[in-house]
């Protein structure tokens, strides 16, 4: 075999050890699960946002309107469905062009079965599973490579055998029976409803995405079916890549991906008479597909890209795969200024069939990988070309790779690539409508995605309630490690009266405990005639909290090894994401957050100390989905503080864009709630300080009550004009609670 088609000969075996197992299960697959997958009550949010592993999962509408899952699969078991751009005529006859899946087919027919080669790429792969970053402030390729193969085994197998296939082993039968019992693991952590359409995504879901610790599983949120490593994973598969590092890496997946015994106990979990079967099946459906994109992606890698890199086509087809819901049925590559204010017109502008990057919510993918991931999996994608289109560096990759999929290769069987005017997007809405695709509520169309969407304003704060995050934060952090609160708070006072301390400090930061003396030496005024902090841990603090304080401070730093400053930024927003925000994800179901850029410049946003607490979350690990906002002449992100760490941005270009967004602030009455948290000790001065602090925002809402509940502290902008508004109304209207 040349070394040009591994993915495609492990492709070949695969597919001969699925017809070994049974026949039947590469054709008709989908037909024990459809009726499954369907059965169940009419509720879109049965889950805080659905997920489709399946890949099969199309949109269809409750009675009221609303946007629903539902099977739209019939295609063999490597086939991404069609969705509603099948029957053909979605786009204007003559403008698209069927893409060039065959030359694909052709490859994966002709490429023999690769051989089980376990034990050799397992020789290779271990030294580059323990490579650790290096100190230049680039990663290696090795360690790209490591991380690429975690991703897409994580992607393909799921969190319950990633640890199996890693295993340094090749004993076939200890393979078998580990499969097996990782299978009854995972059903033992589902919590059943005897709803079948919730119970088979739970099942799903807690196959992909628990966290294994000792070998046992642990259910984390998602989002959309994605757990917090996949941010990690869309992270490193958009960085820099050489050729021959991402085809080593491509080589990697493809052959660890040829285990007889893991695929045989897979099978054998598929074909059982009874309902776990839909987990075995959904295995093996993501392992056809994703050696599939695979094969595509190692031929793709090679070609002579213009604009394209080579990170691009790693994000493609890693996003074609990814659990996201709703699948689009058409993608729309455009550049917005000239198109956008046609598109806000039209009922294709927020259809759950559309994919448009302003009316996409992030689900924890790079800014990179969210545009890839609107048209990595779309059957039909049209390219508006308006006179500036060829401008637009983005507009560029998109209508070449575009292209390739066209000419050259695509993964996906039936896709179309059009191009199209923006006066011609006015036939494709028509067919949209005379296709019933757009949702109709109370006789006029109202948008149905993205879903109305509560998110978090990260907030812009005096600096005396930065310091005093900061210092709390160096609290929560050396309490996760130490567990210990009198010695906690000895290692206050002593920062806070710029004592030498001999413990290592609580990070691997190069200047020690640099950070946290800066966060208590900015509290001075407030305690040093007691020579004793002004914020301390209370002395019951709650063994609950240890384990609180674990997970979400001590477990959220990032590496700061490179590190050459010491200012607080970091550890401030590591306690507003453990305690404010928390309140508000825990109150209103929502785990996103959004860093306005629009009132900011880049000079602002990088020096103003209020600002501490947006810089601080473009660095932590939260299972937040953190994005930003822009207007359309800022390009935030070229800003030094930003340009690092590809969040996903929505650009504003006109002023109702964002109407499907509902922002909660944080209402002055936070610090009272803050402050009178039982875990903490507030000197009076420092307490009256804060207070002080916000005196402003108290003076312009004199009328606000008192706290009773933390959900109290937060306000949404939902007014009238607002669909949110419109949502929760129509939900009152009809006596039912309102949807997440």
């Amino acid at each position: 075999m040349s070394g040009s088609d591994v993915a495609a000969g492990a492709y070949a075996w695969f597919r001969r050890a699925v017809d070994e197992i049974d026949p039947q299960i590469w054709e008709s697959w989908w037909i024990s699960l459809e009726r499954r997958v369907n059965d169940g009550t009419d509720v879109m949010w049965h889950e805080p946002w659905p997920h489709d592993y399946w890949v099969a999962q199309g949109v269809r509408y409750s009675v009221i309107g609303f946007a629903m899952q539902t099977w739209s699969q019939r295609g063999p078991l490597d086939d991404w469905p069609l969705l509603e751009a099948e029957p053909p005529g979605l786009v204007p006859v003559g403008l698209g062009r069927t893409s060039n899946s065959a030359a694909l087919d052709d490859v994966l027919t002709g490429a023999e079965p690769l051989a089980d080669r376990r034990a050799e790429c397992l020789t290779r792969l271990i030294p580059i599973l323990r490579e650790e970053p290096g100190a230049a402030g680039q990663p290696s390729q090795r360690l790209l490579q490591a991380e690429f193969v975690r991703a897409w085994l994580s992607s393909i197998t799921g969190s319950a055998l990633t640890g199996l296939i890693f295993a340094e082993t090749t004993d076939a039968d200890l393979l078998y029976r580990a499969t097996l019992q990782r299978l009854e693991q995972v059903l033992d952590i589902v919590e059943w409803t005897d709803q079948p359409q919730i119970d088979l995504a739970r099942a799903v879901e807690a196959w992909y995405a628990a966290e294994w610790r000792d070998q046992q599983p642990n259910l984390v949120p998602t989002q959309q079916g994605q757990p917090i490593w996949w941010q990690d994973h869309w992270y490193w598969l958009g960085r820099t890549w050489e050729h021959d590092a991402l085809r080593e890496a491509i080589h990697l997946v493809a052959e660890l991906l040829v285990c007889p015994p893991l695929v045989a106990a897979v099978g054998f979990v598929a074909t059982r008479d009874d309902p776990v079967n839909a987990l075995g099946l959904c295995v093996l459906r993501r392992y056809a597909l994703g050696l599939r994109a695979l094969a595509w992606l190692e031929e793709a890698i090679s070609h002579p890209w213009q604009d394209v890199r080579l990170a691009d086509v790693v994000l493609y087809a890693f996003g074609a795969v990814a659990a996201w819901w709703p699948r689009p049925s058409l993608a729309i590559s455009h550049r917005s200024g000239d198109v956008k204010p046609t598109l806000m017109t039209l009922g294709l502008w927020g259809a759950a069939h559309v994919s448009i990057d302003a009316v996409t919510v992030p689900a924890g993918e790079t800014n990179t990988a969210m545009v890839w991931r609107l048209f990595a999996a779309a059957p039909a994608i049209v390219r508006v070309r308006s006179d500036r289109y060829a401008a637009s560096l983005w507009c560029r990759r998109e209508a070449e790779l575009t292209q390739y999929l066209r000419d050259r290769s695509d993964f996906l069987r039936g896709r179309v690539v059009a191009d199209l005017t923006v006066s011609s997007l006015s036939a494709v809405d028509q067919e949209f409508a005379a296709r019933q695709l757009l949702s109709v509520r109370s006789g006029r169309r109202t948008p149905d995605f993205p879903p109305n969407t509560i998110v978090l304003d990260v907030p812009s704060l005096p600096r005396v309630l930065i310091d005093v995050f900061a210092a709390v934060s160096t609290l929560r952090l050396l309490i996760g490690l130490l567990g210990d609160v009198d010695a906690v708070n000895r290692i206050a006072d002593d920062l806070f009266t710029d004592q030498l301390i001999t413990l290592p400090s609580p990070t691997n930061h190069p200047l020690g405990w640099a950070m946290h003396r800066a966060a208590f030496r900015a509290l001075p005024q407030y305690g040093r005639k007691h020579r004793r902090s002004p914020v301390r841990l209370s002395r019951d603090y709650p063994r609950s909290e240890f384990a609180l304080d674990s997970a979400e401070v001590v477990d959220r730093v990032p590496d700061l090894s490179r590190r050459q400053n010491a200012d607080t930024d970091l550890l401030a927003a590591l306690e507003w994401n453990r305690e404010i925000r928390r309140w508000f994800s825990n109150s209103w179901n929502s785990q996103r957050v959004v860093i306005d850029c629009r009132p900011l410049d880049a000079r602002a946003f990088a020096e103003d100390p209020g600002h501490a607490i947006k810089r601080g979350m473009l660095q932590l690990r939260t299972e937040a989905i953190v994005f930003l906002t822009q207007h359309a002449d800022q390009a935030a992100d070229t800003w030094p503080t930003i340009r690092d760490v590809d969040l996903p941005i929505l650009t504003v270009y006109l002023p109702d864009q964002l109407r499907w967004l509902g922002q909660a602030f944080m209402l002055p009455t936070w610090i009272a709630a803050y402050c009178s948290l039982p875990t903490l000790e507030f000197a009076p001065s420092l307490v009256d300080a804060m207070f002080t602090a916000l005196a402003d925002q108290f003076a312009a809402n004199p009328d606000l009550p008192a706290p009773q509940h933390y959900s109290d502290v937060f306000a949404v902008d939902a007014g009238p004009g607002s669909p949110l508004y419109e949502t929760l109304e129509l939900a009152r209207e009809l006596d039912e609670e309102p949807p997440s």
